[in-house]
């Protein structure tokens, strides 16, 4: 019998093994490590309370040994994995997790703005029995998740990119859903953009007030990058 929906935090790269982690433009690698790892728990976080669906974490193999206890203590719910090689990446996980599923739904662990509101709508739309995908897009017009009730072939691929899920699920015609108004941190203009979302009150409907003081930090810290 098939799961209804799972729900993956893709991590990006390494996020807990600072040696490993990649440098944030002018950040330091400590400062670049805490805030990959911030947004990475804040998914977590979102993702993990969610209780109709299940999820898997999927981890780079550089992270092993250096998990948080909040993300050691559900080992069962791990995926490690070379993050170089998302063609294999996706292909084991299709094997193993999304052809047990009705529905699967891939956020990317650079993406922040989604509350368990923007899950079910998503999970909602992917309930029909049309070859249906879900893309999500950033403010700054990156993707920040997909959604699918069959695999498509086109994410075997290493290009995991808004605009080419787009023109592929058009040359496929498959039933296309986008969603947008989310958050991908990926360069200072969109760490600004997070700093600005995170000040509205909406903002803990998806980041709670523990995960905004980890970020506040950072604001506080490179307050003179966020002018």
């Amino acid at each position: 019998m098939k799961i209804k929906t799972c729900n993956y935090l893709l991590a990006l790269s390494p996020v807990f093994n600072k040696d490993r982690v990649p440098l944030f433009e002018s950040f330091d690698r400590e400062r670049s490590a805490i805030l990959w790892q911030a947004l990475y728990l804040n998914a977590f976080e979102v993702l993990s309370s969610f209780g109709s669906t299940s999820y898997i974490l999927v981890l780079s193999e550089s992270d092993k040994g250096y998990l948080p206890e909040r993300i050691r203590n559900n080992s069962d719910n791990i995926v490690f994995g070379d993050l170089d090689d998302k063609e294999l990446l996706f292909r084991n996980m299709n094997d193993k997790y999304f052809d047990s599923n009705e529905n699967n739904i891939v956020f990317l662990s650079n993406s922040i703005g989604y509350s368990h509101q923007d899950i079910s709508r998503s999970d909602n739309l992917l309930n029909t029995d049309d070859d249906t995908l879900v893309i999500a897009r950033s403010l700054s017009g990156n993707l920040c998740f997909t959604g699918f009730n069959h695999y498509p072939d086109f994410l075997k691929g290493n290009k995991y990119d808004y605009d080419f899920i787009l023109e592929q699920a058009c040359r496929h015609n498959s039933t296309l859903f986008t969603i947008s108004n989310f958050i991908s941190v990926n360069n200072i203009s969109d760490f600004k953009v997070l700093y600005s979302e995170l000040s509205k009150k909406e903002s803990l409907s998806y980041c709670s007030q523990a995960m905004h003081e980890q970020f506040t930090h950072l604001f506080i810290e490179y307050k003179d990058l966020l002018k």
